[in-house]
């Protein structure tokens, strides 16, 4: 429908389903801008990762976020934090279970006997992986050795002279993102020595997986420790449950 308005420099032409069209098409905008928003905050894969590390100011700016959130807010992060790992690390834990298979002895046949297997198999996992791991790995990690670094940076910045301080490199070397490489490339490390127990060559996948993804680092940059133990919790409980659910699936075949 169209219609003629009248104002003061004459009159004006005026298309009200053209109008609606526009109006249509930016409430669709609005939406889409809406729905892209949702999914980067929440499918954003490249969080925690080396790529997110190294966004310019990215750590900095979630720092200052989640030091004026509420707990709930914190733990929310830290959980997202640890299931994108988890979901990062699946074609290892996937190529691993498939390996372990293919070297049984052969599946259980009943369906008791495997979910006793995979009951078994969480029990055993749970304590050590789930609770004693991150407490005790975060107090080393990052509680020792990401907080100490920090306060060597700190240090360093007062006594440095105004020649040296001012500087790039030494700007780098101060900086969010030298302190959670130099807690967690050692972190990283350290999962070589799983090689006795899953094999060299997943135990290489597994270092140069946490390597790509220094997310337990980021969290105690943004929320401190408590964050960061939730964060790597929330980690290796999705793995264990993930390669578990793998186990018994295959162990159907």
């Amino acid at each position: 429908m169209s219609f003629i308005t009248l104002n003061g420099n004459g009159a004006v032409f005026f298309d009200l389903e053209s109008q609606n069209t526009i109006n249509e098409s930016e409430n669709e905008d609005t939406t889409l801008s809406k729905s892209s928003s949702l999914f980067s905050k929440y499918i954003d894969l490249k969080e925690g990762t080396i790529f997110h590390l190294f966004e310019k100011g990215r750590v900095e700016q979630e720092k200052k976020k989640y030091q004026n959130s509420s707990w709930s807010s914190r733990f929310k992060h830290s959980v997202s934090l640890g299931c994108k790992m988890t979901l990062r690390a699946s074609p290892l834990v996937l190529g691993f279970t498939i390996y372990t298979y293919l070297n049984s002895k052969g599946p259980s046949h009943t369906f008791m006997t495997r979910t006793e297997r995979a009951i078994q198999e969480i029990a055993r996992a749970f304590i050590p992986a789930v609770v004693i791991a991150p407490i005790v790995e975060e107090i080393m990690f990052r509680g020792i050795l990401q907080n100490g670094i920090h306060g060597g940076q700190i240090l360093a910045e007062k006594i440095a002279p105004k020649c040296i301080s001012e500087t790039e490199a030494f700007k780098k070397i101060t900086s969010p993102e030298a302190r959670i490489l130099g807690a967690h490339i050692p972190f990283a490390l350290a999962h070589l020595n799983n090689a006795s127990a899953i094999g060299l060559e997943f135990a290489i996948g597994q270092t140069t997986n946490l390597l790509l993804q220094p997310a337990i680092s980021i969290s105690n940059e943004i929320g401190g420790i408590d964050q960061s133990i939730t964060t790597h919790a929330v980690n290796n409980f999705c793995t264990v449950m993930l390669g578990v659910t793998l186990g018994f699936i295959f162990d159907t075949l």
